[in-house]
């Protein structure tokens, strides 16, 4: 299994980002990798999304896991492996905290992983800055 995990600090309450993450069509104003996000229903377990990833094209993913106002994970198979993506809000030592995690497993986790490591931490903190700035501004 590969992992990594990165997080923010935002001035907005959960709830602010929950709301953020709940307009699923939304997501590429604070997510650049995405030129448009389809879903076939609410962010809910079971919910089908097609991401349109710049310079990648669609990718079929599916919302595997949701804790309403909390946490939500969406699934991407990928060749030989499955990349999660865990988003997460929480308030941690009284302030609140935007958590993004991947977590790649499978035969090919490693290698998968590993390609994926520059991409992560170049862009990764740009896309949580951008959901907290969205956030605070509701």
């Amino acid at each position: 299994m590969w992992v990594s995990e990165q997080s923010v600090q935002t001035q907005a309450p959960p709830e602010a980002v929950w709301r953020v993450w709940a307009d699923i069509p939304a997501w590429p104003t604070w997510n650049r990798d995405f030129e448009y996000v389809e879903a076939d229903g609410p962010l809910a377990a079971g919910t089908t999304l097609t991401l349109g990833e710049r310079g990648v094209g669609p990718v079929k993913s599916r919302v595997t896991e949701v804790t309403e106002g909390q946490s939500f994970t969406f699934a991407i198979d990928l060749d030989g492996a499955t990349l999660s993506v865990v988003y997460r809000v929480a308030i941690w030592a009284g302030a609140t905290r935007i958590y993004h995690r991947m977590i790649v497993e499978g035969p090919n986790d490693q290698l998968v992983g590993q390609q994926m490591a520059t991409v992560v931490s170049e862009r990764i903190p740009h896309v949580l800055q951008e959901l907290s700035r969205m956030a605070e501004s509701l």
